[in-house]
């Protein structure tokens, strides 16, 4: 996190995007994600950032040069915008997944709204954000990465996901969001209209959770007025012959949750 080392790391993570880029187009394939060293080097870079940030818990400590550069609005060009161009950047998905991973650490790690540090691009950030995890054909490893962004941001990034949660919809004059992308899912893994692992569901019900830990009473809401979103949350539970336990458990809490919230709400009503 600190000297001439943590110089170096960034200083490979700022040039990262475009030195993959042209790799690929130099290499003409994708051969080269396997086996060239100046990918495997911005991957493992990324990797070794997120894995700091794990074991750095002193947020008391003096600002180090990682942090600087994340954060500063002084250092250019802005690092969280620069991991964000990994996840739009289609050349290399692992890339995209590692990059996303580092932002959920971010979002969890440090007390600073990435809403105000994205700027202007957090729409298009958003947009292309969602059409990724909304993509039948994309990556599930980066799907599940996506969801699991989504749930820190719950608790942590509260602006950057009402930004998710509402998204003018010019088309059919509705709005839409994140909800309506992971009801989708359950829809799909309920259907078995596509391939959905469990991963990915398990992914997409401990999104939905998260709403209800919080709790975020309006996501709430919009999810029950979906005629059949409990059928898409509790149908795990009478899968007799596939039954999965952590599934189960996720599924059991948030009924634990509605039921809790519920009666709280009775009660306050007959108070006042």
């Amino acid at each position: 996190m600190e000297g001439t080392a943590a110089e170096v790391l960034l200083k490979v993570i700022k040039s990262g995007e475009t030195t993959v880029r042209n790799v690929i187009l130099n290499a003409g394939n994708d051969i080269s994600l396997t086996n060239d060293d100046q990918i495997i080097i911005v991957r493992q870079s990324l990797s070794i950032l997120n894995y700091l940030l794990v074991l750095h818990l002193n947020t008391k400590s003096p600002t180090t040069v990682v942090e600087n550069a994340l954060f500063s609005s002084q250092n250019k060009p802005n690092m969280l915008l620069i991991l964000s161009h990994y996840v739009i950047q289609r050349y290399d998905t692992h890339l995209a997944t590692l990059a996303v991973q580092l932002l959920k650490q971010l979002a969890k790690k440090f007390p600073m709204s990435m809403l105000a540090c994205l700027g202007s691009d957090a729409e298009a950030m958003r947009d292309h954000f969602l059409y990724r995890l909304e993509e039948v054909t994309e990556d599930l490893n980066l799907k599940i990465a996506l969801l699991n962004f989504l749930s820190a941001c719950v608790s942590h990034q509260p602006g950057l996901m009402e930004m998710f949660l509402n998204v003018d919809n010019y088309d059919d004059n509705n709005t839409t969001g994140c909800l309506q992308t992971v009801l989708e899912i359950l829809t799909e893994k309920r259907e078995a209209k596509y391939f959905c692992p469990f991963e990915l569901h398990l992914a997409a019900l401990k999104f939905l959770y998260s709403f209800w830990l919080q709790p975020h009473l309006l996501a709430i809401d919009s999810l029950k007025k979906t005629n059949n979103v409990w059928t898409l949350i509790t149908f795990p539970l009478f899968e007799v012959s596939t039954f999965e336990n952590t599934l189960c458990a996720y599924v059991l809490r948030i009924l634990a949750r509605e039921v809790f919230y519920v009666k709280t709400l009775e009660r306050f009503e007959l108070i006042y």
